[in-house]
Parts: C-alpha cells; sequence; structure tokens
C-alpha cells in the first residue's frame, strides 16, 4: 500500500464512521419500519464508500478485503472454542437489567415473536456490513503497512461506534473487537467473525426475550 493510499484509506474509514455515527434518524412511523429503514441506511454507508475505494483507489476486489468464504477447515476448529466461552457469557449478560431492557431492538419482537425472524435477517445483512468494514475494509486494507497492529487500530473505532449502548457493552466492545478483529485475520476473511458476532447477538435476544428476569 502507497502512502497516499493508506491515508486516503483512513479518510475514508472517517468519513463513514461520521457518516454511520451522525446519521438522520428515519422519519417514518411504527417502531420496526424505523428500525429497518435505519438498518438498510447504515448497511448501504458501511458499504458503500468502501466498495467504491477498493475498486477506484486500491483497485482490487471486495474477495481481497475479507468478504469471502475460506474451506471450513481452516477457520470452525479454531472458532469452536471462542464460541463455547463467548456464548454463555452472552447468554449470562442478558440477567443484567441493562441489557435486559435494551434487547432486542425490535421491542415489539417480546410480544410478537415472529418478528424475531425478519429483524434477525435484517440485523444479519447489516452486521455482515458492519464486520466488512471494521475487519475487513479497515483492517485488510491497513494489513500490509501495519501487520497485526491492524488488529488494534480497527478496534479503536469500532469501540467507539458503541457509545450510548449499556455500560456493558461499551466496555466489552474493544476487546470484543480485538477477537473478532483476530479471527478476521487469521481467517483472511470476515465471514468467521460475522458468524461469532451474529450468534452472541442472536443468544442475547433470545435470552432477553425466553429467559424473564
Amino acid at each position: 500500500m502507497t502512502k497516499r493510499s493508506f491515508w486516503s484509506l483512513l479518510l475514508v474509514s472517517t468519513a463513514v464512521e461520521l457518516l454511520v455515527f451522525y446519521r438522520p434518524q428515519a422519519p417514518v412511523q411504527g417502531a420496526a419500519t424505523a428500525l429497518f429503514t435505519d438498518l438498510a441506511l447504515q448497511t448501504a454507508l458501511l458499504l458503500g464508500l468502501p466498495v467504491t475505494w477498493i475498486k477506484l483507489v486500491a483497485r482490487t476486489r471486495v474477495t481481497d478485503a475479507g468478504l469471502s468464504l475460506p474451506p471450513a477447515r481452516q477457520w470452525l476448529p479454531w472458532l469452536l472454542p471462542f464460541a463455547a466461552v463467548v456464548l454463555p457469557l452472552a447468554l449470562a449478560a442478558t440477567r443484567i437489567p441493562s441489557i435486559h431492557a435494551s434487547y432486542p431492538r425490535l421491542e415489539q419482537a417480546r410480544e410478537q415473536h415472529w418478528l424475531l425472524a425478519p429483524s434477525t435477517l435484517a440485523f444479519a445483512g447489516y452486521g455482515l456490513a458492519w464486520e466488512f468494514f471494521f475487519r475487513g475494509f479497515m483492517m485488510m486494507g491497513l494489513k500490509a503497512r501495519l501487520g497485526h497492529w491492524a488488529v488494534v487500530l480497527q478496534a479503536f473505532p469500532c469501540a467507539v461506534m458503541h457509545l450510548g449502548k449499556p455500560e456493558l457493552e461499551v466496555l466489552a466492545s474493544f476487546p470484543s473487537a480485538i477477537v473478532l478483529g483476530a479471527i478476521a485475520y487469521r481467517a483472511g476473511s470476515v465471514v468467521p467473525a460475522w458468524l461469532l458476532h451474529m450468534a452472541i447477538a442472536l443468544v442475547i435476544n433470545l435470552g432477553c426475550v425466553f429467559w424473564p428476569l
């Protein structure tokens, strides 16, 4: 990566983060519609500028930024131990009142359980865009110049994006970003990290819905 490309990547990353952080709230009625509209907007922002940069500036493929699926035998054996530790912790976190009150994001799903299906699919798409931006575009892009330090660098802006969420989630965001970054770095793909991230989110949502305090 040239020095010019390095700084332009940081500029694009900063611009995307600011756009997502200060995005306008969707001017629509109904919590479900507002949530899905907001997720679509964030997904477009997290993908739009980065993919444009990859195509026009880096002149590479999105697969080089981690949007690929390596053979499971290359990542599943060491991803499963992470899941075995993290998923029970995620379930235990649903016993914390601030977490239990905040999830699922679609409040109606507490009473209308069928809404968990479309909201989970919407968050899966958004989650893939999130992982692509932080662990793909940003981390994989900086990998050639910074090596393993790219894992640490991407964790800082990722943690900032959690401000305003429950305190435990904010505190856990930096180490979680390091773990997910390390998984993506080793796999050369964001997909394993995305699968673990979505599994954590699903466990928390199900725990908050079906395991009352």
